[in-house]
């Protein structure tokens, strides 16, 4: 988190991908390298450029607790009109977008993977059997990839090299 004083303006979560997420980025052998950046969450009373301070602050407490990270990933969210500018502002590498997503809307309003089957469905079943208990799919477009190296620059200059996506202009 990072303080104003007494009052915190601002929080960011970080967490460890699923393997076959992080070895897309540096391979099998290192997939302990990377870290995701979950949430970056400023109040909207935050000093300027707070989420530049938020985010710099982190990656360097992130490294001291967790040595062998040579990698922060985040993902801007297109399909709601990110861009990722903060990521931008802040020097991460942009590696273009993932793929497209699909997604179902249960019939309670809940997001559900498209592996996920409601009770009573079958493997195998086709989609239109989902639509009939009230459940619909979703196309998601691609989230724009940034990454951020961390370490000395020995650990920076490595990463670089073996980092599996091309860097991109913004």
């Amino acid at each position: 988190g990072l303080w104003d004083g007494v009052t915190l303006v601002g929080v960011v979560s970080y967490n460890i991908p699923t393997m076959p997420a992080c070895s897309a980025y540096f391979g099998q052998d290192r997939w302990d390298w990377v870290v995701h950046m979950g949430r970056l969450v400023c109040a909207e009373h935050a000093p300027r450029n707070v989420e530049s301070r938020l985010i710099a602050g982190s990656l360097k407490v992130l490294k001291q607790e967790r040595p062998v990270a040579r990698a922060v990933v985040s993902y801007a969210a297109s399909g709601v009109g990110h861009i990722g500018y903060v990521y931008q502002a802040t020097n991460a590498l942009y590696c273009g977008m993932t793929q497209p997503d699909r997604y179902l809307i249960d019939d309670c309003g809940n997001r559900r993977s498209p592996r996920e089957r409601p009770s009573g469905v079958q493997e195998g079943t086709e989609f239109a059997r989902y639509e009939r208990i009230g459940w619909t799919m979703h196309r998601e477009p691609g989230k724009h990839r940034y990454v951020y190296l961390i370490g000395d620059k020995r650990e920076r200059k490595e990463a670089r090299a073996l980092l599996k996506f091309p860097v991109m202009p913004y």
